[in-house]
């Protein structure tokens, strides 16, 4: 072979060329190897992966005649893989199954492929060559028949072969003819026996047990035992259904043939081979229907069934796992579902050098949630990572992102690579799915860039690797739901949507007609993937009308519609609300036309889905109508309906749904979990947050429904728990729930978006006495580390001030936080967007933190006066405790501001009208008008003051403010209703009073009479200090006003302190007076 020609070869076989060919470019191209006489120690170095790998994920795609392409250009190329022989056998199975045109030469070029591997075994390949005969055309040549007729007889059995000639010759030419009678003569003694009847014998006399088992050994035992034709044990079942899992078998005959075995031995079979059916079909029930329709049933029936030490829908436990407790932890991670302290426990006890590398895997998932992972078990893990077997990659390839220090990072590359070096083919597809459901976990944020791109790299071949090997399975007899489990659970890794593709080109190339369950599952897998395919569209559009239509005649003639089409119509119109294709649209439209004119003949089944294309469709009012029709029928509605409601009425566009509905819609999940049903955790949780932000206060959620989500919080997705971080504090949950919600912020930072940080934050900050434990201090101090650390992806204005709110709330007083996110906000595309609710959030921020950026609150205040206007009482509020806060001294900001609380003070809740005085009091700034406004609200309703305290620190405000309080009669109303209750006076509200009196020569005898009998009291209870003491004695006496009781109780502590006074000149005075006033 000249050089030229194998540069050429070189450059088919490269990866950047041949995963790009088309389908035909790559069957011509092969067609055209074909023709070359190649040697196979020519082509030593020349890879074949990327080759082989193009060919199986085009190959569903090919007629017979490409097969035979390919074919003949990989025995010409000398690939001996039996992956390769696997896809291109079981696509030309299918290819005849469904009625392609196919030739005669077209079968023998696989077959002869498959036959150049030696080891390869079958039972596809003799299924196809019985059905040849009917390819047999006249003009067939005579040496084509015969090269199919010696292949043919390698492969069937004599009896088959014998059957085969008599069909042949049935449809034969003359030429032909006389072919298939020399075909019967008597075999050359080395043509005698078929290659792989004599692997067999040859294994017979092998000791097993002495061995290994590989796969070549492991088919031919499983070809020979279908072929004996006898009834299987349960022992030899079980052995053939792990081999043909195990590994990665693609042979649909053989397949069925393990199905029906199982089926058939599976009442007599032991508990321990039950055991080890149920392991097999727990992991890949795909692959084994009837196995495993009967495995449910029986697991119905018996507990004894689950002490494989998985749960019940779990996928795969190696064996040498399965008796861990981190194991079952590990198992209940996965699933969302709460680890008890107790199993932590166990689980720490048992990690040490002697425990497996699988279960160190799992371990350190639990530790990373749980909050960091021990450096004995990351050094185990870096020490034997080429020993992890395929579950253990996927718990490695978990743990690694859920590791915020990224230490394992590098690790994932190298495991990677020998994964889809060695390990690949050794996986099953529920291991598969479940890598696939590890890598939609992101990155840890501020990953080191360089480590980020040689990760995404690594990354990018596993992605490769795993989407060839599942389009592999794919390709052939998989249900469509399975099909379509496997296009939901790839949407991570499948960024070019070759899977889904695949699937929807599979289904458009079906002749038969789809169920309507099946119609849905596309339906749902489309919405999943957000993937549109107008040829699938187009095939499902017309079977969705007639459902529809269906159910619209029935409702208009007022019959019963049946309830699985209710259910049907149901979800097809949920899924089209967040769908939305047009194609369905006229049909959603009709479905919700139906139910507004005939709501009395309505499914209630189908009430939560229509409001749903309701909204979509902006008809809040027909939504509303709908809600009413649900009121008092929720309790006949299915778990997913009940899911179609919670989504229906936390949609933020639907405004007040009444809370007599969601009220019924908790108690119905409350008693549904009563009897044990199981809910989604996500529909509980929404219902929970709908109740929160509008039910009734007076009626808390049910105890087994808080229970619910307290032992599944791990599952709920992210916007259920930003919901319910969002509304917790307009509840009466427990303690529990709430110290779960905030325990497990930190855990969910990576998974969050930076909106709904902000959210979270905001919602959590707004819990009372949220930060007064020091274990939620620790949250956020932890939680506000990782913001400052990730500050640059905060671009919003708006979510940084809810953020910063949030955190100020919780009593975060970190420098740093505040310094980041005040450069942050500086910079103009973060300020210009931000609203002005926004900017109040963040001035109250600040101002909680006592945090200044003097050029940043600027800008805040050209902004607050330029769009005071629209300032509502709430941000009013905010504001000005803010600004004041901070001590911002800007008179005009102030002026424009208290205007506009003095214009809405009636708006204004009468704890707020206090604290607007306390915050003009504070500055020491005159506003008149909005003294005498909110001193008006205070006075009217005074009697709902907390106590006698509060009204003396209005005193003391409007005193601040040199507001005229001792010739206000409202005032002085005030001061007489404090001398009422004075037995509620501190000591330092009495002090404060002192200082008013005196400064202000007020001479209200009666509040000075309380005073003296309140410090009287309090001296008794040594609740009063030795200034206090001094300032009532003093005060009593400048208003010649006698006590004594006062004089012989707080004479002796009051002469404690010190009456001198710094002597000032007649001209200091009179600065201090002008700096006072002004």
């Amino acid at each position: 072979m000249n050089g030229r020609l194998h540069r050429l070869l070189r450059r088919l076989a490269s990866p950047l060329l041949a995963t790009r060919l088309t389908k035909e470019e790559l069957c011509l191209s092969m067609a055209a190897v074909s023709r070359l006489r190649l040697r196979q120690e020519e082509l030593l170095g020349l890879p074949l992966d990327p080759i082989v790998t193009r060919t199986q994920r085009v190959s569903h795609l090919c007629s017979p005649t490409e097969l035979g392409m390919l074919s003949d250009g990989a025995a010409a190329l000398f690939c001996s893989r039996a992956d390769m022989a696997d896809t291109l056998v079981c696509a030309l199975y299918t290819a005849m199954g469904k009625g392609a045109a196919a030739r005669l030469d077209h079968v023998t070029a696989v077959v002869r492929y498959a036959a150049t591997l030696g080891s390869y075994s079958s039972e596809t390949v003799p299924a196809i060559l019985m059905s040849a005969p009917r390819l047999l055309h006249k003009k067939d040549s005579a040496s084509a028949l015969h090269s199919f007729l010696r292949l043919a007889r390698s492969h069937l059995t004599e009896e088959d072969f014998d059957s085969l000639l008599e069909e042949l010759r049935t449809r034969a030419g003359t030429e032909q003819v006389k072919c298939i009678h020399e075909a019967r003569q008597p075999p050359p003694p080395a043509e005698s026996k078929p290659r792989t009847i004599v692997a067999e014998n040859e294994d017979d006399v092998e000791d097993s047990g002495k061995t290994a088992w590989t796969s070549p050994r492991a088919r031919s035992w499983m070809s020979q035992r279908v072929r004996k034709g006898e009834a299987w044990s349960p022992g030899e079942v079980v052995q053939a259904m792990e081999f043909y899992t195990h590994f990665g078998v693609r042979d649909p005959v053989l397949q069925s043939k393990i199905d029906e075995a199982a089926v058939s031995v599976m009442p007599a079979a032991s508990k321990f081979d039950m055991e080890g059916m149920l392991k097999v079909v727990a992991t890949s029930s795909h692959l084994f229907p009837q196995t495993a329709e009967l495995v449910r049933q029986h697991r119905c029936k018996s507990s004894a069934v689950q002490q494989n030490g998985t749960d019940g829908g779990s996928g795969s436990v190696s064996s040498m796992t399965r008796n861990f407790r981190t194991t079952e932890a590990y198992e209940r991670l996965l699933a969302g579902q709460r680890i008890p302290e107790d199993w932590m426990f166990e689980v720490m006890q048992e990690q040490g050098a002697a425990v497996p590398i699988d279960v160190a895997a799992q371990a350190a998932c639990i530790f990373a949630e749980k909050g960091g992972i021990p450096e004995g078990t990351i050094l185990q893990l870096s020490m034997q990572l080429k020993e992890l077997s395929p579950e253990g990659v996927a718990a490695f390839l978990r743990v690694m992102r859920r590791d915020s220090s990224g230490a394992l990072l590098l690790h994932g590359v190298a495991l990677i690579s020998h994964f889809v070096e060695r390990g690949m083919r050794e996986a099953t597809v529920e291991t598969l799915l479940r890598i696939c459901t590890a890598c939609s976990l992101p990155l840890p944020r501020g990953v080191d860039a360089k480590d980020n791109y040689a990760f995404a790299e690594a990354q990018g071949r596993l992605a490769e690797a795993i989407i060839t090997q599942l389009i592999s399975v794919m390709q052939g007899p998989c249900t469509l739901p399975f099909l379509c489990k496997v296009a939901n659970s790839t949407s991570a890794i499948d960024a070019n949507n070759e899977i889904v593709h695949f699937v929807c080109s599979s289904v458009c190339a079906q002749t038969r007609c789809l169920t309507v369950q099946e119609a849905l599952d596309l339906l749902d897998m489309l919405r999943c993937r957000n993937y549109v395919h107008e040829p699938l569209l187009d095939k499902l559009e017309p079977l969705f009308r007639e459902l529809v239509q269906l159910a619209v005649s029935k409702m208009e003639a007022g019959e019963e519609v049946p309830e699985a089409e209710t259910r049907s119509v149901a979800r097809f119109i949920a899924l089209q609300a967040l769908f939305d294709a047009p194609d369905f649209e006229a049909s959603a439209s009709l479905v919700l036309h139906t139910v507004v004119q005939r709501m009395d003949h309505t499914p209630a089944e189908i009430l939560p889905a229509a409001g749903l294309i309701a909204l979509k469709q902006r008809r809040i009012t027909t939504a509303h109508t709908i809600l009413g029709g649900i009121a008092g029928n929720a309790s006949t509605l299915s778990e997913a309906a009940l899911g179609e409601l919670a989504q229906l009425l936390f949609l933020p566009t639907l405004g007040s749904p009444g809370n007599d509905l969601v009220g019924e819609l908790v108690a119905v999940l409350a008693a549904r979990l009563a009897q044990q049903r199981d809910l989604p955790p996500d529909v509980v949780g929404l219902a929970v947050a709908v109740h929160w932000q509008c039910g009734d206060a007076g009626d808390g959620v049910p105890a087994n429904v808080l229970d619910h989500l307290l032992e599944w919080m791990g599952a709920l997705s992210a916007a259920v728990y930003t919901a319910l971080c969002g509304a917790v504090h307009l509840s009466r949950a427990g303690d529990a729930l709430v110290n779960t919600l905030i325990d497990d912020f930190p855990r969910r930072l990576d998974q969050l978006t930076t909106s709904e940080i902000a959210s979270v934050a905001f919602g959590l900050g707004e819990i009372d006495g949220v930060g007064l434990r020091l274990s939620h201090q620790l949250m956020a101090e932890k939680c506000s580390d990782y913001v400052v650390d990730n500050s640059h992806e905060f671009w919003s204005g708006n979510d940084i001030a809810r953020l910063l709110y949030g955190f100020s709330r919780m009593l975060c007083t970190k420098r740093s936080l505040y310094n980041v996110f005040a450069a942050r906000l500086a910079l103009r595309p973060v300020l210009l967007p931000m609203d002005q609710r926004a900017i109040t959030l963040v001035v109250a921020a600040f101002g909680r933190s006592k945090y200044l950026d003097k050029a940043l609150f600027d800008k805040f205040s050209r902004r607050m006066l330029e769009n005071s206007d629209a300032l509502a009482a709430p941000d009013l509020m905010l504001a000005i405790r803010g600004f004041s806060r901070v001590m911002l001294l800007n008179r005009p900001l102030y002026n424009e501001l208290g205007s506009k609380a003095a214009e809405k003070a009636d708006e204004f809740p009468l704890d707020s009208k206090c604290a607007l005085l306390a915050s003009f009091g504070s500055l020491g700034i005159e506003h008149e008008k909005l003294a005498n406004r909110a001193l008006e609200g205070i006075v009217e309703n005074m009697a709902q003051l907390e106590s006698a305290n509060k009204a003396v620190d209005v005193i003391a405000s409007l005193w601040q403010m040199h507001h005229d309080v001792e010739d206000d009669a409202r005032v002085a109303q005030l001061a007489g209703w404090v001398a009422e209750r004075s037995e509620e006076l501190t000591g330092d509200a009495i002090g404060k009073l002192c200082v008013v009196l005196s400064e202000t020569n007020w001479r209200h005898v009666p509040l000075l009479q309380a005073m003296a009998e309140q410090s009287v009291r309090l001296q008794l209870q040594q609740g009063v200090s030795a200034e206090c003491c001094r300032a009532v004695l003093d005060t009593l006496g400048t208003f010649m006003i006698h006590h004594q009781g006062a004089r012989e109780s707080l004479s002796a502590l009051g002469r404690s302190v010190s009456k001198e006074r710094i002597q000032l000149s007649e001209e200091e005075e009179q600065q201090i007076q002008l700096l006072l006033r002004r």
